[in-house]
């Protein structure tokens, strides 16, 4: 059953995605930044997570995760929404 998408809410499956099925697509520097990228994921019914990375010493940078699943679909819409803000 697709999932049902109400303008101004986020399905909670949209807002988390298991740590044994995510895959790491992008990193901000910027929460606001990070949070932008994954809502523009999720209004096209892909699973997005930001988070710092687990690994000490790195920088405090925000990872995007999505399921593997999604990875390549996830990538090209963040090309897409770039290549839109160059223009």
């Amino acid at each position: 059953m697709p999932l049902e998408l109400v303008p101004g809410e986020t399905p909670e499956e949209l807002l988390h995605v298991s740590a044994n099925e995510r895959v790491e697509i992008a990193n901000y520097e910027r929460e606001v930044e990070a949070e932008m990228a994954a809502g523009m994921l999720r209004a096209n019914g892909i699973a997005a997570e930001t988070g710092t990375p687990i690994i000490p010493g790195l920088a405090a940078e925000l990872s995007l995760w999505v399921r593997k699943s999604d990875a390549a679909l996830a990538r090209q819409l963040l090309e897409q929404a770039a290549e839109n803000d160059d223009e």
